[in-house]
């Protein structure tokens, strides 16, 4: 099932989850208002190589950025699955 970044949820150490408790991606801080997201670019199952370093001013809004680029890659490697 592919879902919308509104589905997807953050739990308390910031994995990124499906609302099947699908882990899709997780981010940290690292400093100041720099934060690092990592996620899958492939359709390989939780190998989460893929990582972006951003700026965020809080942690709402880095949660925000982070949820994003980890459902925009989930959503991809979904939509790739299903067309083979």
């Amino acid at each position: 099932m592919i879902y919308n970044i509104e589905d997807m949820i953050v739990d308390k150490e910031n994995n990124i989850k499906t609302p099947e408790d699908k882990l899709v991606g997780y981010f940290y801080h690292i400093d100041k208002d720099l934060y690092v997201v990592y996620y899958n670019d492939e359709e390989d199952e939780e190998d989460f190589r893929t990582s972006d370093e951003y700026y965020a001013d809080d942690l709402e809004e880095a949660k925000e950025i982070a949820v994003e680029y980890a459902t925009n890659s989930y959503i991809e490697n979904e939509v790739e699955k299903e067309h083979k």
